[in-house]
């Protein structure tokens, strides 16, 4: 009797080590799905931002392949003397500032800089006999600064949600700060479309205005705004493909995490998996040992 209660017990645990190790089993297969389709979810996610930023370096590489008279004058700039490049490599905007400074420059973006009239003189040569389309020439020893007056600037500093004149969120090389100043000195940032409005009005609407969301109050009171699917701004697309490589970096980071995963519950997996093989194998052979011993525990009584 003793014999038999012994290995009644046994094969008890045994079965209630194998329901465990079901519920065990099943836990892990329910966190292997979860983390195969966060895989890939991630592997989307890593795809389309890898694309959205070769798009991106795409317009950085070859921005004016769509503009023939600038697109041919950069690729001969090298047997033109005096040709500097396009405003938007030449003057960066800083961080924050990258859709006012665009919206600012608007197509001066795409004008290139000449180191004088000769030199802008001697590119239209180029152009019109190769036929290879117009550009606009900007000579740096003809440019002239402009500024915001005193008495503006100082009804601008009084208004909540003025941030500065353009020219002052620019980058560049010294050669360059007077092209800013011409190109920038001004006009006027705001916060928002709210706060341009109310310094246009205190302004008379003398002075162009743009906001960090790319709005636009002109000389006299034309305002534009609105939002482009597609970026199609070189400043723009320098700080894009920045914010792409952060991303890029996490779910990268993140991919890494979810495959270390993986690797241990396949491991944990396969451990129940052989746990639950020698539990079973253990129930097989005491289930008829139990047997013989039930009956011969009924013959004694």
């Amino acid at each position: 009797k003793a014999e038999y209660d012994d290995r009644v017990s046994r094969l008890e645990k045994l079965k209630t080590e194998v329901d465990l190790l079901n519920q065990q089993s099943l836990q892990n297969n329910y966190q292997l799905v979860e983390l195969n389709n966060s895989y890939q979810q991630t592997i989307s996610t890593i795809n389309q931002l890898t694309v959205r930023r070769n798009n991106q370096q795409q317009l950085i590489d070859r921005p004016f392949i769509s503009i023939a008279g600038v697109n041919a004058i950069l690729n001969q700039r090298h047997h033109l003397t005096g040709i500097q490049d396009v405003v938007s490599k030449l003057l960066n905007a800083q961080d924050g500032y990258e859709l006012a400074v665009t919206t600012a420059l608007g197509g001066s973006l795409n004008h290139l800089v000449a180191i004088d009239e000769n030199a802008a003189k001697e590119a239209i040569a180029f152009l019109k006999r190769n036929a290879s389309g117009r550009a606009t020439f900007i000579p740096l020893n003809t440019i002239k600064e402009r500024h915001v007056g005193n008495d503006d600037l100082m009804i601008s500093n009084n208004v909540k949600g003025f941030l500065g004149v353009a020219s002052d969120f620019i980058d560049c090389d010294r050669l360059y700060i007077g092209l800013s100043k011409s190109l920038l000195g001004n006009v006027l940032v705001c916060e928002d479309i709210d706060s341009a409005n109310t310094l246009a009005h205190y302004l008379n609407y003398r002075y162009k205005i743009v906001t960090l969301e790319g709005d636009i109050f002109y000389v006299g009171g034309n305002i534009a705004g609105g939002k482009q699917k597609e970026n199609t701004s070189l400043l723009m697309a320098k700080k894009e493909i920045a914010e792409l490589t952060q991303q890029l970096e996490k779910y990268e980071n993140r991919l890494i995490q979810i495959e270390n995963k993986k690797s241990e519950i396949t491991h944990i997996a396969s451990n129940l998996s052989s746990n639950l093989m020698e539990a079973r194998l253990g129930i097989a052979q005491i289930e008829p040992i139990v047997e013989v011993k039930l009956g011969k525990v009924h013959k004694l009584s």
